[in-house]
């Protein structure tokens, strides 16, 4: 914009208007200059995100950086146009500065839509909900209300929530005491209330149905308010670009029903392993699995599937428990039917070694039948539902899913039908008929709730957890990840 300057040099009124027209002028020229948020974020192509480390925002997941948030997040930068950079602060307060200062965009870390964050954030749309929980050690009694809780029990993370609800719960109960912890996420909080090194602690219900399966020794006591929305945070301003996009991102995958899928992929198995399977698998864990962590190892070497995968279904068959018979008659660690074992080369089904080399090699055979263009994990879970109930099920429930028009390469589209070929009206009209299909969907869900808490306790846990002999056996091999997965501050 050129900008006639002589007009100030007149006197009068006219210079006046000029000196007004000319400040507009400048003013308009100097906010066109000024890109918005989602413009500055094109331009840099990277959109910058604070998230912290925790079971539903950020993890190291089996094939590198995974968790609900940040696969939302990695899909928004996808809808943008850019690449996604996760921040890690050493301490969450130390988020919020940084969207003040332009360093990050956004806050993507469990954030529930509170009055707490009021003047601090403005928030997008809510994509979920979780409800506060007051979280204690098992092998203690149960409090049975805020007015049982010792003074200094009960920890939580500083500049959170779940600090402003306990300040907000002093206000009835004024004796209620706490710590607060900067050095520690609720990762780390909850591990420490498991081994009763802390009697309490607060944790979102989605984080602890979650964190359950990693640290058995949590339970609830009770809810400590009602139902909150999720949501990302974006700096409180006029400038509403990034937030605006947000709004359409959401609408997007509601209407296409991504949203709905990837909140089944992380939680709809959750609920299968129940805090005495999760104690019992952890004790296995460290008791059971050094013995046969050679042989699963070696299986995955030989067919490059996850030894953690192969572990955990040898658990969901067995108990890790070479000399196990079912009712059916199948036996060994990984549950060979005679025929099976035939197919894959096994002559004594009690032997681990066998066993184990042939369930991996059975499951690969299955895989490698199953349609090319069906994508993971789902093509892990349909192969896994095939092992259990047999592949030709599987088929008879991707057949009826295309015949009502659904996705048949989506796992939670078969696992809805396999759980139909149980009655007539549904298998009457399949090719192999009659299927426990209940049976399939819940020995997935199980075998994805082990397979969870090892890669878990591989990749998450802290060091110093009783897993740590296991983990010494195992963190060796374990490849690092990636340079630009995630940064720490």
């Amino acid at each position: 914009m050129y900008l006639d300057l002589t007009a100030l040099r007149k006197p009068g009124a006219r210079s006046v208007r000029a000196i007004a027209g000319v400040s507009m002028a400048l003013m308009l020229t100097t906010c066109s200059q000024v890109p918005n948020v989602l413009s500055q974020v094109k331009q840099l192509g990277q959109l910058r995100v604070v998230m912290r480390y925790s079971p539903t925002v950020y993890y190291r997941g089996a094939h590198g950086p995974a968790g609900f948030e940040y696969d939302l997040a990695r899909q928004f930068a996808s809808y943008l146009g850019v690449k996604l950079d996760v921040i890690i602060p050493d301490r969450f307060g130390n988020g919020l500065p940084m969207l003040s200062d332009g360093r990050a965009q956004m806050i993507a870390a469990g954030l529930t839509v509170s009055p707490a964050w009021k003047g601090k954030l403005r928030f997008g749309p809510v994509f979920g909900h979780t409800t506060p929980q007051l979280v204690y050690h098992s092998g203690e009694a149960p409090p049975s209300s805020l007015s049982k809780l010792d003074k200094g029990n009960v920890k939580v993370i500083a500049d959170t929530s779940q600090a402003s609800l306990l300040r907000h719960l002093q206000k009835t109960h004024p004796k209620l005491r706490w710590d607060q912890t900067g050095s520690l996420g609720i990762d780390g909080l909850l591990h420490a209330v498991s081994e009763g090194k802390v009697a309490y602690t607060v944790a979102d219900s989605n984080e602890v149905l979650l964190a359950r399966r990693y640290y058995p020794g949590i339970r609830v006591a009770f809810d400590l308010g009602d139902k909150q929305g999720l949501a990302w945070g974006f700096r409180d301003s006029s400038d509403g670009s990034l937030r605006q996009a947000a709004q359409r991102f959401f609408h997007e995958i509601r209407s296409s029903g991504e949203l709905k899928r990837l909140h089944a992929r992380y939680f709809a198995h959750a609920q299968e392993l129940n805090p005495v399977g999760a104690r019992m698998f952890a004790r296995d864990t460290l008791t059971r699995l050094p013995k046969y962590l050679p042989q699963f190892r070696a299986a995955a070497a030989d067919t490059g599937i996850d030894w953690r995968l192969l572990a955990a279904m040898g658990y969901q068959e067995s108990h890790w428990n070479p000399h196990a018979v079912s009712y059916t008659g199948v036996r060994g660690l990984m549950m060979l039917t005679r025929g099976t074992a035939g197919d894959v080369g096994v002559d004594n089904r009690r032997d681990a070694d066998q066993s184990i080399d042939g369930g991996a090699r059975y499951l690969k055979q299955i895989e490698e039948q199953l349609p090319s263009g069906i994508p993971e994990p789902d093509r892990t879970w349909m192969a896994l539902a095939a092992y259990n109930v047999g592949l030709g099920h599987v088929q008879d429930a991707r057949a009826l899913a295309k015949k009502q028009g659904q996705n048949a390469d989506s796992w939670m589209t078969v696992r809805k039908y396999l759980l139909k070929l149980s009655k007539p009206h549904w298998y009457k009209q399949t090719r192999y008929g009659y299927a426990r299909g209940w049976e399939a969907v819940a020995y997935v869900a199980n075998i994805r709730g082990y397979y969870d808490v090892l890669v878990w306790m591989t990749e998450n846990m802290p060091d110093q957890s009783p897993a740590r002999e296991l983990l010494a056996k195992v963190r060796a091999t374990i490849p690092p990840l990636p340079a630009d997965a995630g940064r720490s501050l």
